[in-house]
């Protein structure tokens, strides 16, 4: 069980083409699934209340722009905090915002 409050989640998909999993912690569950197609890549993660993330897309070094909410950033570390938050990967953009407009119900089903 995760007992700190700062996580960090680093995908390294490597030949799988998704994977999801959930990670109990006393804050509540964090959530992560991810999937890619082609040259696509898009991830989910939950990050429970009272917790901090930091966000290592996988890249492999080769992304030019990383856009967090809409703000271009320099740094491919994305610091983030609790809720539900969604990235993807084309093109050698990463964008990564977070998921709005979403019920308790459909964040249950995010893994």
């Amino acid at each position: 069980m995760v007992a700190e409050k700062k996580i960090r989640i680093a995908p390294q998909p490597a030949d799988l083409r998704w994977a999801k999993g959930l990670v109990p912690t006393p804050h509540g569950n964090i959530e992560v699934a991810w999937r890619r197609e082609g040259r696509r890549f898009s991830m989910r993660v939950n990050v429970p209340e009272g917790m901090t993330a930091e966000i290592l897309p996988p890249t492999n070094g080769h992304a030019s722009l990383v856009s967090l909410d809409g703000l271009e950033k320099r740094e491919r570390l994305i610091q983030i905090g609790s809720g539900v938050h969604e990235l993807k990967i084309q093109n050698r953009v990463v964008e990564f915002q977070e998921a709005r407009g979403r019920s308790k119900r459909e964040e249950d089903r995010l893994v």
